[in-house]
């Protein structure tokens, strides 16, 4: 029934802009606008599409525009919130406070998180965080070249920090092999390796460093591990996601630049037949043995851009962290189809909750989504600001 009302919807809206034109933009802005607009047209009525280009137009001055726009987002009822930074001085328009109110009416806070660790290093952020059933402990990427190990008893110290890993982005554990894998940016300045490092959980040693070369401004940000042991990684940028084989060392790009379009998570399925990749606007669906790149489709009331992290809890279900599209972030639940090629609804686990703050990435560890949060970023605060340290919070999944 909610699909048939969105599509009533979506039918008495104005018709949708057929192309989303460079040339009304500032030139400093065409570059980001060009890539928007390439999805306009096969994407009138999606949500995440709407979201970027009200917030081109917002960053342009063009307040009334980008108004319309989320008018027709907000139509749709998927729930997409609109984050003050990303609309320039839009949010001072009483309108915008107006828009945000009806959202949050229409789509009110879940929450049922509650906070599992602490971290003691104040100065500890993180962007990837991995659970080991092996080791009964999860794993949290530092922006400092370093990793943490938390415990059971929610004891965190210092896990590996070897030469050359730069900021830990994506951490995967394959406990199989009983291995740990991470995603290390090479940050600016710094005599880091941009690449990808393999641990072993027992003891964090170091057991081989893959140095991934990427274009200028490109870099690798997820991982996944297939059951077979194949490593895959999403470069950003590019938009593409690269294979690597360890037992060979061979690197090689499953998906080329541009087939997944700002790629960040990744999660491979449990038969070892695919990936599913999340990019700005949609997820993907690649397939592991021929790189074929299918989108998920869905109802105009699923959006299903920006998931920072991506998670398969069953065979047909995916959980997202969602979070460059929505004001507070929120985590969402996914239902596939027998296919695994559309999205059959959406659920919504957790948004607005105010033990939570900027939302990264997360790790499944049985029947709970263990999730990052840091109620401030503790690089931007004044001097002298008492920092909230970063927190993992646990989110009760129930039945899949």
């Amino acid at each position: 029934m909610r699909i048939l009302i969105a599509l009533l919807v979506v039918a008495a809206l104005p018709a949708a802009a057929q192309r989303l034109d460079p040339a009304r933009f500032p030139e400093k802005m065409r570059e980001e606008v060009a890539e928007i607009a390439a999805a306009v047209p096969t994407h009138p009525n999606d949500a995440s599409v709407l979201y970027q280009i009200a917030a081109l137009e917002a960053r342009a001055g063009l307040q009334d525009d980008a108004l319309a726009t989320l008018e027709r987002m907000t139509a749709l009822r998927s729930g997409l919130e609109p984050r003050p930074r990303d609309f320039g001085a839009l949010p001072e328009d009483p309108r915008f406070a107006a828009l945000i109110a009806r959202i949050r009416a229409d789509q009110p806070p879940v929450v049922r998180a509650t906070l599992a660790v602490t971290f003691d290093d104040a100065k500890h952020d993180s962007e990837g965080v991995a659970w080991s059933a092996r080791t009964r402990s999860f794993y949290a990427g530092g922006a400092g070249g370093s990793i943490q190990v938390i415990d059971a008893r929610g004891r965190n110290r210092r896990f590996a920090a070897p030469p050359g890993l730069g900021m830990v982005l994506g951490l995967r554990v394959d406990d199989r092999r009983g291995e740990l894998w991470a995603v290390s940016y090479n940050r600016k300045d710094m005599n880091d390796t941009g690449g990808l490092f393999r641990f072993r959980l027992a003891d964090g040693a170091l057991l081989r460093t893959y140095p991934v070369a990427r274009g200028d401004g490109d870099y690798l940000n997820d991982v996944a591990v297939a059951p077979d042991g194949l490593v895959y990684a999403t470069a950003s940028t590019s938009g593409s996601v690269v294979r690597l084989n360890p037992a060979t060392g061979a690197i090689d790009e499953l998906v080329p630049a541009g087939g997944a379009p700002s790629a960040n998570g990744i999660a491979a399925t449990g038969d070892g037949k695919a990936l599913y990749v999340a990019t700005w606007y949609a997820v993907m669906h690649v397939d592991r043995a021929t790189g074929a790149v299918t989108e998920l489709t869905h109802a105009p009331s699923v959006a299903a851009g920006c998931f920072d992290g991506l998670y398969l809890e069953a065979p047909h279900t995916l959980i997202g962290v969602q979070n460059c599209n929505h004001a507070t972030g929120r985590i969402l639940r996914l239902r596939l189809d027998p296919s695994g090629k559309r999205i059959l609804g959406s659920e919504v686990l957790e948004s607005q909750d105010p033990l939570t703050g900027r939302l990264t990435t997360a790790a499944l560890a049985g029947k709970d989504l263990f999730f990052l949060s840091r109620p401030e970023r503790f690089a931007n605060l004044p001097p002298g600001t008492t920092l909230q340290r970063l927190q993992l919070l646990r989110l009760p999944l129930g039945g899949a």
